[in-house]
């Protein structure tokens, strides 16, 4: 659910950037739990990964909306869901093999190196264009410092 607030309330930054700020979080989320020292701090980072999960489920659903038409949408976002079904199943397969053979904390390592990859690789090669801008730019932001964010996501343009 603060992944989804947090979401709502920086709308005005580029979907990408949203993307990968989420997509980023996670990995944080999974190393933090993955070196955490006591139980306290593993929760910290399953807070953070659960934000990151939040801004960038909600961030890819709105840009497939913004950017596909009425004619492929339901396709797209079918495709969309079915994946997202199917991969923790995927997931808790390899993660749960993993698990038993080495323990936990390499279990998260490698779930965060994959996730923070991810967002790396999108950061890079993912063009800012590929995604469109909100669309209710003007849109009052809660966001301490979003004028400044958005004034330099507005140059990479």
């Amino acid at each position: 659910i603060a992944g989804s607030a947090i979401y709502a309330r920086w709308r005005r930054l580029p979907s990408r950037t949203l993307i990968v700020l989420g997509t980023a979080l996670l990995g944080l989320g999974y190393l933090v739990m993955s070196v955490a020292p006591t139980l306290a701090i593993a929760m910290l980072g399953a807070a953070i990964g659960g934000i990151g999960n939040g801004i960038q489920v909600v961030a890819v659903r709105t840009a497939v909306q913004e950017a596909a038409s009425e004619q492929w949408m339901a396709m797209i976002l079918s495709v969309n869901e079915a994946i997202f079904v199917a991969f923790p199943g995927i997931a808790f397969l390899l993660g749960g093999a993993l698990t038993a053979l080495a323990g936990p904390r390499p279990a998260l390592g490698v779930a965060a190196a994959g996730s923070l990859a991810v967002a790396l690789a999108m950061r890079i090669w993912l063009p800012a264009d590929q995604i469109p801008e909100p669309a209710d730019p003007g849109r009052e932001s809660g966001f301490a410092g979003s004028e400044t964010a958005l004034a330099a996501a507005s140059e990479q343009h």
